[in-house]
């Protein structure tokens, strides 16, 4: 019993150490660039997209069809 209790106060102390090391990643999607919501999102799919690896081509085709969307949700066709 004792070995249990004293593992589980081990494994408590090494998990809160290594959650106070983690570095909070700045969230850059959150950009407001205009008035229009589907404007502020193609921006932020277009940085997702490259940061990502996509080249320039690909990301504008995913950003313009997402951009489609949200314009038709928004104000319909």
């Amino acid at each position: 019993m004792k070995k249990l209790f004293f593992s589980a106060i081990a494994l408590v102390a090494f998990s809160s150490v290594s959650m106070a090391n983690t570095i909070a990643e700045e969230n850059e999607t959150q950009t407001k660039v205009t008035e229009t919501p589907c404007t502020d999102h193609w921006v932020a799919d277009m940085k997702i997209y490259q940061k990502y690896g996509y080249t320039f081509e690909e990301a504008l085709a995913f950003s313009d069809e997402a951009w489609d969307i949200c314009m038709d949700e928004l104000y319909g066709d």
